[in-house]
């Protein structure tokens, strides 16, 4: 069972162990809240309409010369008095009911057959500069470790509330959860008076037994934590910094916020495929990027576009800026480059086999293509299999891709036919079909028909085991054409000329 203790007792406790002990936490509780929350704030945020409500001596300025517990200096609330944190630890119920109210936003986050006591509650507002703020803190408690899982579950929060938040949103967390921070959610397990836990615990690797600490008289507390989420840059917002006792009014707790760590000071990111972009972006010829800035409540990106996003097909340097009111936020510059590419000389041919020189970075990969199919196994060279057109891409180190102009023959060496099948084609009256007679029968072969620049203009299939078809021809300018018949080993071609 837990027993409160009156006041009068605590004091002259507290008062016997300060007198034999060596406080190494020095304590100033003569800041306003205003000078609390200046001392709190760190570069990038900018605070306003600061509030204070608890007893005027739940607060104070403390330094610490060997961060023992993670701070060499910093702010207090705690749900008592300020000179009660002075250590060492000689007491397991050291506590001042300062006979102050709860607090209505931590009764809310509790178990609704409980009520808070004692709150000590810090709020403002801040504009934050970047798209993120941060602080860090430690968590002390006399309810370590005979109370844990008791219902003395004294309670805490970081309440912030503002652009694209929803509500009032604690990020007084569990690293890694959505779990508030509190004497149940870690700790190293129960223990009656004066003996160590032992387990089973809860989030222990956050935890810190102080039985015989000489630095703080909490029984407990946590190792520094980080509290933090993403906001608008130039953004308003309010935080309520709040703790209070939990089921009665009695032992203490308290949270220690490190001085200047409150801060915006990273640069927000500008988006690039989904990722904060690198500050080197770097493109093939011809191509283009799309950067976007986070929700911002306005945009100016240095080429002029006010939107969130920007389309850029232009070296240089990008960046993005809003304003609201006297704040101004910029993110960049991000560098956009333009590669080489791959330059592909005019092609050259000899022997009916084309050829490609290229320059670039190795290693260099290459594609053939004739009326846009792809042709050949690869390589700077490609020995025609027909006559026509024929085009190559060719791919660098960096998966840049350039294409050659095309290069046209119709007079290349066919390799004779197997078998001595030949081939005559005869354009029919009207010039809408084209017969074609073999000296052998066939039985299924792909039929082809090319103009002068290599597209295929007419595509069909052979069947039936005939030494003679005829093929219907799409509406045809007049000019000369490319017949390519395909069986099996055979390759047989043949022009055809529309009058």
């Amino acid at each position: 069972m837990k027993y409160r203790y009156s006041l009068s007792v605590i004091l002259i406790s507290l008062c016997l162990a300060l007198t034999t002990a060596h406080a190494q936490i020095n304590l100033s509780g003569s800041l306003t809240p205003q000078q609390l929350v200046q001392s709190l704030v760190g570069p990038g945020v900018t605070v306003s309409n600061v509030t204070f409500t608890g007893a005027p001596d739940a607060t104070a300025f403390f330094t610490e010369p060997t961060a023992s517990f993670g701070m060499i200096s910093g702010i207090l609330l705690t749900t008592g008095i300020d000179t009660i944190v002075k250590g060492p630890n000689t007491l397991s119920s050291a506590g001042v009911d300062n006979l102050m109210p709860g607090d209505s936003l931590l009764n809310a986050n509790i178990d609704s057959t409980l009520t808070t006591f004692d709150a000590c509650v810090l709020e403002f507002d801040f504009v934050p500069r970047t798209d993120s703020i941060v602080f860090h803190y430690v968590f002390g408690s006399e309810e370590y470790n005979e109370f844990v899982w008791m219902g003395y579950n004294d309670i805490f929060g970081f309440f912030i509330s503002g652009p694209g938040i929803n509500g009032v949103k604690n990020i007084a967390l569990v690293p890694g959860t959505n779990t508030p921070v509190s004497i149940d959610s870690i700790n190293n397990g129960y223990a009656p008076t004066g003996t160590l836990p032992t387990g089973p615990c809860t989030n222990c690797q956050y935890y810190v037994d102080n039985t015989n600490g000489t630095i703080l008289q909490y029984d407990g507390y946590t190792t520094l934590l980080s509290a933090g989420t993403h906001v608008q840059p130039c953004g308003t917002y309010h935080i309520k910094l709040a703790i209070a006792d939990v089921g009665d009014g009695v032992y203490d707790s308290g949270i220690f916020l490190e001085a200047g760590s409150f801060k915006s000071s990273a640069a927000f990111n500008i988006q690039y495929n989904g990722y904060p972009a690198p500050s080197v972006i770097n493109v093939c010829p011809g191509e283009c990027v799309t950067l976007e800035a986070p929700p911002l409540a306005n945009y100016l990106w240095s080429n002029g576009d006010t939107t969130q996003s920007t389309y850029i097909c232009d070296p240089g340097f990008y960046s993005v800026s809003t304003t609201v009111s006297t704040c101004t936020a910029t993110a960049g510059n991000i560098n956009v480059t333009t590669l080489s590419g791959p330059l592909i000389d005019p092609l050259t041919e000899s022997n009916d086999t084309v050829y490609a020189n290229v320059t670039g970075i190795n290693p260099m990969t290459y594609q053939w293509y004739s009326a846009g199919n792809p042709v050949g196994n690869g390589g700077p060279a490609l020995a025609m299999p027909y006559p026509g057109c024929f085009y190559v891409t060719a791919t660098d180190f960096n998966g840049c891709t350039s294409t050659s102009d095309s290069l046209c023959d119709f007079s290349v060496s066919i390799p004779e036919p197997a078998n001595n099948i030949f081939m005559n084609a005869t354009m029919l009256p009207g010039n809408h079909v084209v017969r074609i007679t073999m000296n052998h029968e066939i039985q299924d072969a792909r039929v082809e028909l090319y103009d002068l620049t290599g597209k295929a203009v007419m595509t069909a299939s052979w069947t039936g085991g005939t030494a003679s078809q005829d093929f219907s021809l799409p509406f045809l300018s007049k000019g000369l054409y490319f017949l390519k018949v395909q069986s099996g080993e055979n390759l047989l071609s043949s022009k055809v000329i529309v009058r």
